[in-house]
């Protein structure tokens, strides 16, 4: 019975789910599209606001290949 409690409340681990809430920083400014290093890799991202180089971002979204962000400061 914890077995599948534990299953069916653990956090994704593969797929769009598991990007959300994550960290990514900004490579270059931008102020709507730009690209951001997210767990390793460099990603097409947009935001709502504008983004500074180096800016600390958290992931709330993905639209294929597109990274939505948001200030790392902004409510989740």
């Amino acid at each position: 019975m914890r077995l599948l409690y534990r299953e069916r409340h653990q956090l994704p681990v593969s797929g769009s789910e598991s990007f959300i809430g994550k960290p990514a920083e900004a490579v270059f400014d931008f102020k709507t599209e730009g690209e951001v290093w997210f767990e390793g890799e460099r990603w097409k991202a947009v935001s709502l606001v504008p983004v500074n180089r180096g800016d600390q971002l958290r992931v709330i979204g993905r639209r294929g290949l597109i990274l939505e962000v948001e200030s790392w400061d902004q409510q989740a």
